[in-house]
């Protein structure tokens, strides 16, 4: 049962809508909206409340919304529910459009809880922070940091440059990955370091194991050096300032509602266009959809339209048939002995137009069985699309004048 909804929302987009949804879903319910504090929240639409007492955790706005409540949500063990007002992120669970039927299924208790780890970074004993996404660690100013890094006590890798991004698997998608670094498939358990523009070397990205401990040994250079969890900033390390950074994973640290159906992370990742296909398989695609459209429009030039009027009450069939068997005007009975119409030479001219004859008669009365459309068991229009074979019959009838003869006018 909710009776206190906590709600977090993004600094300027227009959640107008939204809002008068939630307040208007709340109020018929008896339900309190309070605001609860997170990072970023200076806009104020409700008045201000404790998280801890809160059933749920509303964000709206985006992923970055969202990651905000989880840290809120988290530190007092509540789940949180992103709501997308703008296109649809790796977070939000659901759209603006969809928040009334959302609250209902949560009220309800028909949702399950997505569970996200966190890296826990202890820095020189200072106390322990969590990054749901990623740990930055960047040079200030002009010059590079240099790093060492070590695995469960193990030396990875010394090097200089600009940084280290060290990411969760939901993390991996973002700054991990512009960095040129790996994408932690769903389902995958473990945690990624990736260099910043390393100075010389051989400085691979790194997947480390859920259960590995990192240790980071920064030296910030003449510049100094900033430390970023979640994209905010948690110290600035004055230059020539050692610093030891130790990070682990914590597995359930933030549950987030999902409600079934949501878009998986690589399909989400494809359709924002973050991870696009290469320029030559994306040519070869257009080549391909050329190619295919060029031959479909051969295939409709090699099949013709053919459009059947009837010009009269029914067709007349029996006068059809007699112009089908009597011989055309112009053709002589012999010649060089032979009859043309009816000699062996002639490939037996009257039983051909029969046969077209009979094969039209079918193909009206029964078009399905045919392959062709027709409207009515004596089809007053049929429109076909025609073969080779149908196209010689019709032309041989219209030809004779057996179309004529039967009231048929053919449009093609």
């Amino acid at each position: 049962m909710i009776t206190r909804l906590g709600l977090v929302v993004h600094p300027r987009r227009d959640l107008r809508k939204a809002l008068e949804t939630l307040q208007g879903w709340s109020d018929e319910r008896g339900i309190d909206v309070v605001q609860v504090p997170a990072a970023g929240q200076e806009r104020r639409v409700a008045e201000p409340g404790d998280p801890a007492t809160c059933d749920v955790i509303v964000a709206l706005g985006g992923d970055g919304t969202t990651l905000a409540a989880l840290h809120t949500g988290a530190a007092v063990g509540k789940p949180v529910m992103g709501v997308a007002c703008g296109s649809l992120g790796a977070l939000t669970a659901v759209t603006g459009d969809d928040l009334e039927d959302a609250l209902d299924r949560v009220a309800a208790g028909d949702w399950t809880a997505r569970v996200l780890p966190a890296l826990a970074v202890d820095s020189d004993g200072a106390g322990t922070l969590n990054g749901m996404n990623d740990l930055v660690v960047v040079r200030q100013g002009a010059g590079q940091i240099s790093a060492e890094v070590r695995v469960d006590d193990e030396l990875f890798i010394r090097f200089a440059g600009d940084g280290l991004v060290v990411a969760t698997p939901l993390g991996s998608s973002a700054y991990t990955l512009a960095a040129g670094g790996p994408v932690l498939a769903p389902g995958g358990w473990g945690f990624v370091l990736t260099p910043i523009s390393a100075h010389g070397g051989c400085c691979p990205p790194l997947v480390a194991a859920g259960e590995s401990r990192l240790e980071i040994a920064l030296h910030p250079g003449h510049g100094g050096a900033r430390v970023e969890l979640d994209g905010q900033i948690q110290a600035r390390v004055d230059p020539h300032a050692p610093r030891t950074l130790v990070v682990g994973l914590r597995p359930d640290h933030a549950r987030l509602v999902a409600l079934g159906g949501e878009e998986t992370l690589l399909t989400g990742l494809r359709r924002r266009r973050v991870i696009i296909d290469s320029p030559r398989m994306l040519a070869r695609e257009v080549r391909e959809a050329d190619a295919g459209d060029r031959n479909q429009v051969k295939r409709v030039r090699r099949r013709r339209m053919a459009l059947l009027e009837l010009v009269h009450r029914r067709p007349d069939w029996m006068e059809a048939l007699g112009v089908a068997l009597s011989r055309p005007p112009g053709v002589p009975e012999r010649r060089a002995g032979e009859d043309p119409w009816m000699g062996e030479g002639a490939g037996d001219r009257p039983r051909r137009i029969a046969d077209d004859l009979a094969w039209l008669r079918q193909a009206i009365d029964e078009p399905e069985s045919n392959g062709l459309r027709g409207l009515g068991d004596t089809a007053a229009v049929a429109a076909w699309e025609i073969d080779r074979e149908a196209a010689s019959r019709l032309d041989r009838l219209r030809e004779r004048r057996v179309l004529d003869a039967a009231g048929f006018l053919l449009h093609d």
